[in-house]
């Protein structure tokens, strides 16, 4: 049948029985199909590759028509590839046929039309592609799924190829760097560039390294690009390789923008913690310290992070403290966050340090779990030492209160007593058993005096009455004073140029008094007490102290020194570890000081000795000259009227100023002052100068009084008396209208001194 397939085509012509042999074995051995069919497409013979693959006997192929072999999808193309290679002679195309058993095979095909001897018939290599197409269906599906991931990924790509040209780039490339899609599909790299290039802070300088990149074909490069809207990106250029060789290159922009943010914001934060003056430390849940700011390594005694990390959160607390931090972490398990008072403890010195603190939990920001524990602490040392200070003040103005009623009215006894005394001396013989008598009893009296300035000093009153004076004058004599017939001695050291200070000359002696006198006791051995002054200026960093220039007087003594636990004590009145002493002694000393702008401060170590320190404000007036002896009393003459709500007071003044030589009228309160004064006015004999009591229970006072005095004569000479002042009037009489003033008790001398001073001053 063969051979009448082969006489049909012709093939037979001219060929042996062995050629023809030789022919069947070379067709039957093609690795390719072979279909022989009719010009209309019917199968004349094939070969047994053709059989084997389709599946069929070389009986079915006969057969059929090569129509049959494609599949349906692809049979309609049949017969337009037929009229192509009947009108052009040979044809060269893909599809799709279908073996016996249903199976698809892709097969490319290549068909010739051959005529001879009046036949025409079609000879077609059909060869099995399927590996090929099923390699190029990989090398589609992996250009598909490269071509996604190079879409999906969140960083702009750029492909270029050796000469700079663009090859290739992903959506996010356009997006990041705002490339319209109409410029980027224009075909011009160079606008495209352009517009994304000029959008830089520095373009210029990032074409520079692109040069050099492209300049240094296999090197990898970063760079942060700043773009002028404030967009950060990072950039990355490694080379393209195919094949081992350098084909072009592959940039990658990564926005940063955020990223950068949140690295400013944290450097930021972390700014504002280092540089906090607050105590601000993390721990972890079990309690491991792993982080403690620089002030809080400071206040603790920590140096560095190092030595933090060594400790745990019970080892900021000395052990009696431990109780009440366990109570603290109890509550910040419970709730959260703890916030109040606590104690923690420096390392270097063992001390603890009063914090107010806030404790809270940190958590987990997605879940919510907790992860550290965090506290803010703010040191209050400062606060409790002016709590404290206030403290001791509201109680001295407690005792104030009772103290300056006490010493008002104790100061006129004083004064009807103590100028009784005086006038008494006058007439005495000074050998006489009477003259010492009256000398003690005066001794006693200014002893008296000496207790009521301390209870004045706890008053509204007991307000400085200031001079300028000399510091280094009343150190010297106080110390003298206070260490007569005592086994210690006392080294002064005064430097050149000292400035003098407004002070109350007799409130500042009593102070020094008071220092002196303890530090003698406190050396019960002997020894040497040193009292030094020197010029200071206060730059406002101390709270107790405004900014300006100050004295400050030191007195250090080498006794036993005070106890710790009772240096926080030793200002509050009435306290004392002495078995005879009052325990006002420090605190009017306290009160004095406060009072004059100043401000008084102890250190002390046990068995070591204490020093003391004395800072008031220095005067900017001229420096006084050195004092000089009293002298006599200074008689005079005149009219004077004398106003006292106590009878013994105005007898004993009038006897002192009578004795001096004066002409003196009385009043016991303010109105009956007044109503005088203007009969003496309308008399035409005035009084030269008026003595008035300040304070006149329920009547007018002095200086209600001398405001109706001045009304009638404004040249009136006043002088202002009184026990007990609750205000500043005693210091500032001239701003009342006064011209002069004098304390009680007073003595004759200082009456007399003060009047004809008063007298001697131009109106």
């Amino acid at each position: 049948m063969a051979r009448e397939a082969h006489e049909r085509t012709g093939c037979s012509q001219g060929a042996s029985p062995e050629g023809m042999d030789r022919l069947r074995a070379v067709f039957d051995l093609s690795g390719d199909a072979i279909f022989i069919l009719d010009g209309e497409g019917r199968f004349l013979d094939v070969n047994r590759v053709a059989c084997e693959r389709y599946g069929y006997t070389r009986e079915e192929m006969l057969r059929r028509h090569v129509y049959e072999m494609n599949t349906p999808e692809h049979a309609r193309y049949s017969k337009g590839r037929m009229a192509v290679l009947q009108r052009d002679g040979a044809a060269f195309f893909e599809t799709v046929h279908q073996a016996k058993d249903g199976g698809s095979i892709p097969t490319e095909i290549n068909s010739r039309l051959i005529r001879q001897g009046g036949a025409t018939f079609i000879v077609s290599i059909c060869r099995d592609v399927t590996e090929r197409v099923k390699a190029e269906e990989e090398l589609r599906r992996s250009h598909s799924l490269l071509a996604g991931a190079l879409e999906s990924t969140a960083d702009g790509i750029l492909v270029v190829d050796d000469k700079g040209k663009i090859c290739t780039y992903n959506r996010k490339f356009l997006e990041m760097w705002r490339i319209p899609m109409e410029v980027a599909t224009s075909g011009d790299d160079d606008v495209a560039l352009s517009h994304a290039v000029l959008q830089l802070k520095e373009p210029e300088s990032f074409m520079k390294k692109v040069k050099e990149v492209y300049a240094a074909r296999e090197t990898e490069s970063f760079d942060v690009l700043e773009f002028k809207d404030g967009r950060v990106f990072e950039r990355f250029s490694i080379p393209l390789r195919v094949g081992g060789q350098s084909v072009g290159r592959v940039w990658s922009f990564r926005d940063v923008t955020a990223q950068k943010k949140m690295e400013e914001n944290q450097q930021i934060f972390a700014s504002l913690v280092e540089h906090s003056t607050d105590l601000i430390g993390i721990a972890s849940m079990d309690g491991k310290v792993f982080y403690l700011n620089t002030v809080g390594q400071k206040l603790v005694g920590l140096d560095g992070l190092e030595e933090v990390r060594k400790t745990r959160i019970r080892d900021f607390a000395r052990e009696k403290d431990l109780n009440p931090l366990q109570k603290m972490l109890s509550s910040l398990s419970e709730e959260g966050t703890w916030k109040g008072e606590t104690r923690i403890r420096n390392f270097k010195t063992g001390s603890s340090i009063p914090f107010e603190m806030h404790g809270f939990v940190i958590r987990d920001a997605g879940n919510g779990r907790p992860i550290a524990l965090a506290t803010i602490c703010r040191d209050i040392s400062e606060r409790k030492r002016m709590e404290e200070e206030m403290a001791r003040a509201d109680k001295l103005n407690s005792v104030g209160i009772l103290a300056g009623g006490i010493a008002h009215d104790f100061n006129n006894l004083l004064t009807a007593i103590f100028g009784n005394i005086t006038l008494a001396k006058m007439y005495a013989n000074r050998q006489s058993e009477v003259y010492k008598r009256l000398e003690d009893s005066e001794k006693a009296t200014l002893r008296a005096k000496d207790l009521t300035n301390q209870l004045l000093t706890f008053s509204k009153g007991g307000a400085p009455i200031k001079k300028t004076v000399l510091v280094e004058e009343l150190a010297k004599e106080a110390a003298c004073f206070a260490l007569r017939g005592a086994n210690v001695k006392c080294e002064f050291s005064f430097p050149a140029g000292l400035w003098s200070v407004e002070a109350d000359e007799g409130q500042v002696s009593q102070v020094l008094n008071n220092l002196i006198i303890n530090a003698a006791h406190a050396m019960n051995e002997g020894g040497t007490l040193q009292v030094s002054c020197g010029n200071v200026i206060v730059d406002g960093s101390d709270p107790q102290l405004a900014k300006g220039k100050y004295i400050v007087i030191s007195i250090m003594d080498h006794g036993i020194g005070i106890p710790k636990e009772h240096l926080s004590k030793i200002f509050d009145p009435y306290f004392t570890t002495k078995k005879k002493g009052s325990g006002l002694g420090l605190s009017t000393s306290y009160s004095i000081v406060k009072n004059h702008g100043g401000y008084i401060k102890v250190e002390s170590e046990m068995g070591i000795g204490t020093t003391f320190q004395i800072y008031l404000p220095a005067s900017e007036g001229t420096r006084p000259s050195s004092k000089v002896d009293e002298g006599c009393f200074l008689a005079g003459q005149g009219r004077i009227l004398v106003m006292d709500d106590e009878e013994a007071v105005r007898e004993v003044a009038r006897n002192m100023l009578e004795s001096l030589g004066y002409s003196v009228t009385l009043a016991k309160d303010g109105m009956e002052a007044v109503a005088t004064y203007q009969m003496a006015m309308g008399a035409g004999e005035p009084f030269d100068t008026v003595l008035m009591d300040l304070t006149i229970p329920g009547g007018m006072g002095g200086m209600e009084a001398i405001k109706r005095i001045l009304e009638v004569d404004s040249k009136a000479k006043a002088i202002v008396c009184s026990g007990y002042s609750n205000d500043t009037i005693m210091a500032n009489y001239r701003s009342f209208g006064f011209r002069g003033v004098v304390p009680k008790p007073y003595s004759i001398k200082q009456l007399s001194d003060t009047i004809s001073n008063v007298l001697s001053a131009s109106p």
